[in-house]
């Protein structure tokens, strides 16, 4: 049953720009604008097993999402990095603080304001998809950005 409900919810994902309570998932197809209280799931922007480079594509990606920040009257933005359970625990946690660190230096690097800045690494501990599947594993490699 829980597999289903992760599979469902992952479904949800994938195909919803709005998936529940302030919690948005952004992608190049959904032209969703990026808005304050919400958290984004940036979506089909994976990072491989064990990385935590942003390619070229995420890269402008990000640029583009930054343009909106700036014009947003935020107090602070909450970048938190997530793993599959591929790996240990302790390794989980610093490469998925990496992958948000990674995020937020692409942000800061298009003007924005760095104390305004916060990231984290919760590793494998909030999955959004099964960790049963390759496709589920890549899900839950993600970061979301929390505006408030």
């Amino acid at each position: 049953m829980k597999t289903k409900v992760l599979a469902f919810i992952a479904f949800l994902i994938a195909t919803s720009s709005v998936v529940a309570n302030n919690l948005v998932v952004c992608n190049e197809a959904t032209n969703t604008r990026i808005g304050l209280g919400q958290t984004i799931v940036i979506q089909n922007f994976y990072f491989d097993v064990g990385k935590s480079d942003i390619t070229p594509r995420l890269q402008r990606y990000l640029a583009q999402r930054a343009a909106e920040l700036r014009g947003l009257d935020y107090q602070q933005i909450t970048i938190i990095g997530h793993t599959d359970n591929t790996g240990s625990i302790d390794s989980n946690i610093k490469l998925s603080y990496m992958r948000a660190r990674n995020v937020a230096m692409v942000l800061i690097n298009n003007d924005i304001d760095r104390a305004r800045v916060v990231y984290k690494g919760f590793g494998p501990n909030t999955p959004i998809a099964s960790n049963t599947t390759e496709e589920g594993r890549q899900a839950n490699r993600r970061v979301e950005i929390s505006v408030d």
